[in-house]
């Protein structure tokens, strides 16, 4: 709490004017948000009572725009190691209880939703061992909804064992297009290589 309101002085581009947020993240709060870092610190000032010093207002606090792109969706490494034990504690249905749990860990604030995408496409054990997707299961998958439809958790559970119903639901999405072959968790880079 202290070294917060330190380094928010520290970052404050004059006396009493705007604070550059997302410096403050980058060089001090690595494992916060730079949202995180204002809204704490705005819990500070709540707390003990203080104002703004001189004329700067609320809205001088609001978080700068950075020309680096922020995904809201994207967890730090703080979020993607507490996660799994959080998701043990409460199990993969209650995930009100899971992104409670989180904030208060993590002192970031997200949907329940991220959690739950985050978990069953990336973190849960069976996407941590399931094989890369290749053209051959895209294939497969093609023949099996003309047969089936696009039940993601029927065909999950019946021919992809390996796979989650959320990963399988991509793929699904993905069927007629160029990235039909390629696993979702390749990345970017992955995709260029094809």
């Amino acid at each position: 709490m202290e070294k917060l309101v330190q380094v928010v002085e520290i970052c404050r581009k004059a006396p009493g004017g705007l604070i550059a947020w997302p410096k403050v993240q980058q060089l001090y709060f690595q494992d916060r948000t730079a949202i995180a870092c204002r809204d704490a610190y705005m819990a500070i000032l709540k707390s003990n009572g203080l104002t703004l010093t001189s004329s700067a207002s609320l809205s001088d606090h609001k978080l700068e725009i950075s020309d680096k792109h922020h995904s809201r969706h994207l967890l730090t490494e703080r979020e993607r190691s507490e996660l799994p034990r959080i998701v043990r504690k409460h199990g993969e249905r209650n995930w009100d209880a899971v992104a409670e749990e989180m904030e208060q860990v993590a002192g970031i604030r997200r949907h329940k939703g991220v959690y739950h995408s985050t978990w069953h496409l990336h973190l849960c054990p069976r996407m941590q061992t399931a094989p890369l997707w290749d053209a051959e299961k895209a294939g497969r998958l093609k023949q099996l909804v003309a047969q089936h439809g696009k039940d993601d958790v029927f065909l999950a559970y019946k021919f992809f064992p390996e796979y989650s119903p959320a990963a399988l639901r991509v793929m699904l999405r993905r069927m007629d297009t160029k990235l039909a072959a390629v696993d979702y968790r390749v990345g970017k880079q992955g995709i260029k290589d094809k």
